[in-house]
C-alpha cells in the first residue's frame, strides 16, 4: 500500500507543477501585452506630434447664418491644397460654455488648389463663437488614425 501512496503523491506534485507553471507563463504573458501595448500608444503620439503639421491654413472662410427657426447654418469653405493627406476631418463648434464635434468628408474629392464648399447645421443655443478644424490623419504604419488638435481657434463672424 505505501507505492500506491507514493504515486498518487508523484502525480498531484506533477499537476500542481504544471498549474505553477501556467499561472506564471500568463502571469508574464499578460505583462510583455501590457508593456507592449503602452510603448506602441506612445509611438503613435510621437508619429501624431511628427506627421500633424504645424501653421497650416487650409481654412479659405468661415460664417453663421442664425436666421432659420430651428437649426442655425455654419458655411465653410476649405481650402485643399494637398499638402496633407487627411481622411476627413473634425469641426469642433465652441459657444458659450458649450462645444459639439461634427465630421467633415475627405478632401480627396477636391482637387489641388481647390475648395470645398458646405454647410453644417447645428442648434441655435450653441450661441456660436469659435471654431476648431481638425484633420483626422491615418497613420498606415501604424493602422491608426490620429486627430491633429493642434490647429488654432478661429472666430466666426455672421454672414
Amino acid at each position: 500500500m505505501k507505492a500506491d501512496k507514493k504515486a498518487i503523491s508523484a502525480l498531484i506534485a506533477t499537476v500542481l507543477l504544471i498549474a505553477l507553471v501556467l499561472a506564471a507563463f500568463l502571469t508574464v504573458s499578460q505583462f510583455y501585452r501590457f508593456i507592449v501595448g503602452e510603448k506602441q500608444k506612445e509611438a503613435s503620439r510621437q508619429m501624431a506630434q511628427l506627421k500633424c503639421p504645424e501653421n497650416f491654413n487650409f481654412l479659405a472662410s468661415a460664417c453663421f447664418n442664425e436666421t432659420a427657426e430651428e437649426d442655425a447654418e455654419l458655411h465653410l469653405s476649405i481650402l485643399n491644397t494637398k499638402e496633407m493627406v487627411s481622411s476627413g476631418s473634425l469641426v469642433a463648434l465652441k459657444g458659450e460654455g458649450t462645444s459639439m464635434l461634427i465630421p467633415l468628408p475627405p478632401f480627396s474629392d477636391v482637387e489641388s488648389a481647390e475648395s470645398l464648399v458646405t454647410v453644417l447645421l447645428y442648434p441655435k443655443t450653441l450661441k456660436l463663437q469659435k471654431i476648431q478644424l481638425m484633420p483626422v490623419l491615418v497613420l498606415s504604419e501604424l493602422n491608426a488614425r490620429v486627430i491633429c488638435e493642434n490647429f488654432p481657434d478661429v472666430e466666426v463672424k455672421p454672414c
